[in-house]
């Protein structure tokens, strides 16, 4: 480990540009924090943010903070997270970096911190989808500490959404993080109410997006039938979908609920809807942060799959960034060798340092 950060701050040394040194050493700072040195990764980020802000151009800066707030949060300096955001004069933007944070946190089991973070956003509507993402992420984790209070905390917004479709998804979302929490009273209240009114709904997007929310559901509370049903109403619907578009927008949603609930094989092969090799490399990330480290043999065919495919690019830094979104996925399922083949083919520089940055934790 010692020789990899030697490795990945010598290339980010020896970068010409600032904003190409930031991008390595942010890298560099999350292997540091994931390795349990939130000293040295502070004092990295830093320097990051640093050089980022030596570029002097203000689009790239931001970029940049998008990247480090959510690392910063990672380590317990959530308040500075806070303020990187405030420094973006995008409301936009800033909200996007906080999104990111406080999703960033979740996956760290932080209760508090992406509570804290989420409460931050400007964008109410936004706020509240932010808070029902960070606690599935936290459900996923085990984590149940001080998730009721969190949950309560945006339950009269959830009622008070005036969309009945948005404000039936919102509640099926709820109801997961208290049957996680053990309050089967309170779930099977909003469980109850959503019952009342899904039929009336039409729409087979919508539709599939329930069921997706309830499929998961179903998977914390343990209930094999409601699971069964659910799952045949999620695959029912999303057939009936003809856009295109609302079809991917379902089977992102739908993908990682599926993986979630034990159906990885069914999950992936879903990614043959995507006809962007950029889209199938995030929606690939995106099961394996559900999937975690147990079999995903699955997981990993498709993976290498769009490895291959990304021998077929022209643009050979376009191709490093499908191969970053693949690298993630290789962290996500623990899978040392798969992310090693995927760093071995990075063909820019600073992208290759920065995937070995990203290998770390797993040596």
């Amino acid at each position: 480990k010692t020789c990899a950060f030697e490795s990945a701050m010598q290339t980010a040394i020896s970068e010409e540009l600032n904003i190409e040194r930031a991008k390595v050493l942010i890298a560099v700072g999350r292997a540091m924090a994931e390795t349990g040195k939130p000293d040295d990764a502070r004092m990295t980020l830093n320097m990051a943010l640093e050089e980022a802000r030596q570029s002097k151009i203000s689009f790239a800066v931001d970029a940049k903070i998008l990247d480090l707030a959510p690392v910063y949060a990672m380590i317990g300096d959530v308040d500075r997270a806070i303020e990187l955001a405030d420094s973006v004069q995008s409301p936009n933007g800033r909200d996007a970096i906080l999104s990111k944070s406080a999703e960033m946190v979740a996956r760290q089991g932080d209760v508090v911190g992406s509570r804290k973070i989420s409460e931050a956003i400007e964008n109410k509507r936004r706020a509240i989808w932010v808070s029902l993402k960070a606690m599935k992420l936290l459900v996923h984790m085990g984590n149940k500490q001080g998730l009721v209070e969190f949950a309560d905390s945006i339950l009269p917004a959830v009622l008070d959404i005036d969309r009945p479709g948005d404000k039936l998804l919102a509640m099926v979302r709820l109801s997961m993080a208290y049957k996680a929490s053990g309050l089967d009273e309170k779930a099977a209240m909003l469980q109850a109410q959503t019952h009342e009114t899904r039929d009336s709904f039409s729409s087979y997007f919508l539709q599939a997006r329930i069921a997706a929310a309830q499929l998961e559901f179903a998977a914390v509370s343990g209930d094999d039938s409601t699971k069964r049903l659910a799952l045949s109403e999620a695959l029912a619907a999303e057939k009936r979908i003809r856009s295109s578009m609302d079809k991917r927008s379902v089977i992102d949603e739908m993908g990682p609920a599926l993986a979630f609930a034990g159906h990885s094989d069914l999950a992936a092969n879903y990614v043959k809807f995507y006809t962007e090799i950029r889209e199938k490399s995030n929606y690939i990330k995106t099961l394996a942060q559900v999937s975690g480290t147990g079999d995903n043999s699955v997981l990993v065919a498709i993976t290498q799959d769009v490895l291959e495919e990304t021998k077929q690019m022209e643009n050979g830094y376009e191709a490093d960034e499908v191969r970053m979104n693949l690298l993630h996925a290789a962290r996500m399922m623990g899978n040392l060798t798969l992310a090693r083949d995927i760093a071995l083919v990075m063909q820019d520089d600073d992208n290759a340092a920065k995937a070995l940055a990203l290998l770390i934790p797993l040596l």
